[in-house]
C-alpha cells in the first residue's frame, strides 16, 4: 500500500464517521499535530501510530488493510472523490470555504445549463 493509498484509506474511514483529523487524534489518544503533519508531509505512519489510529477507529490492523472492508466502505466513491478529500484536509478552513463556494457555483451553473451529473 502506497502512502497515498494509506492516507486515502484513513480519510475514507474518517469520512464514514464524519470525523476530522483532530477527532481521529482525540479518539486515538494522539496529538492532532502528529496526524496533520503526517498528511501534510505525505509520510508513512509508523506502525505504533497506525495501531493508535486503528484503535481510535475501533478496527484492527487487519481490518484496516482488508480489501473487502476497503471496497465496502468506499462504495460509490471514485478516486477523484478521494483525491479531493485528501486535498481538502491539507487546506486551511478559509481555503476550504473558498473551494466549497466555488464548487457550489460550478454545480449551480451546471444545473442551470442542464449538464449536472446525478449521483447514485
Amino acid at each position: 500500500m502506497t502512502v497515498d493509498e494509506l492516507h486515502n484509506r484513513i480519510f475514507i474511514l474518517m469520512k464514514n464517521r464524519h470525523w476530522t483529523l483532530y477527532k481521529l487524534a482525540e479518539q486515538s489518544g494522539m496529538s492532532g499535530n502528529v496526524l496533520y503533519n503526517m498528511v501534510k508531509r505525505k509520510t508513512m505512519p509508523r506502525v505504533d501510530t497506525l495501531e493508535n489510529i486503528c484503535r481510535g477507529l475501533n478496527i484492527s490492523l487487519s481490518e484496516f488493510f482488508s480489501e473487502n472492508t476497503y471496497h465496502d466502505l468506499s462504495s460509490g466513491q471514485s478516486d477523484r472523490d478521494f483525491a479531493l478529500l485528501e486535498i481538502n484536509h491539507g487546506l486551511t478552513e478559509h481555503s476550504q470555504d473558498l473551494i466549497l463556494s466555488y464548487a457550489k457555483g460550478i454545480r449551480d451553473l451546471e444545473i442551470l445549463m442542464g449538464h449536472h451529473k446525478k449521483r447514485g
